[in-house]
């Protein structure tokens, strides 16, 4: 299956840093054995496959947003700080609030409500959280 990648995680996913990619996957499309072809500017005069790969495994991440925070369960366990930042830097992200950014843009309005992103980490190393 197609796994279509922003150009700045080529190099990342090339060198082996970035070794997996969350998305969402409301239908659970993905699953461990199917084979994956990296590209970039999918369904674009532009499309590139960079790279074939095969998923290893997948798993439920949930980040919530709060107004001074992040949390971040992956299979319903919450994650450590150290963890969390694991993640971002797994995920072709050098700071955590770039990989909250990314996938929670938006500032709750109030320190009690919170901004949430549902999805899974499609792995390609034997990597698990």
């Amino acid at each position: 299956m197609i796994l279509n990648c922003k150009p700045e995680f080529i190099a990342p996913i090339e060198a082996g840093t970035k070794i997996h990619s969350m998305r969402e996957d409301k239908h659970h499309r993905w699953r461990a054995g199917m084979k994956i072809q990296f590209y970039t500017g999918a369904r674009t005069k532009n499309a590139k496959q960079f790279r074939e790969g095969e998923c290893t495994s997948v798993q439920q991440v949930d980040i919530y947003r709060g107004s001074r925070n992040i949390m971040v369960l992956v299979d319903n366990r919450q994650l450590s700080d150290p963890e969390i930042s694991q993640l971002a830097k797994n995920d072709g992200f050098t700071k955590i609030n770039q990989l909250r950014d990314f996938f929670v843009p938006h500032e709750p309005l109030h320190m009690h409500e919170l901004e949430e992103w549902h999805g899974r980490i499609i792995h390609w190393t034997d990597y698990k959280y």
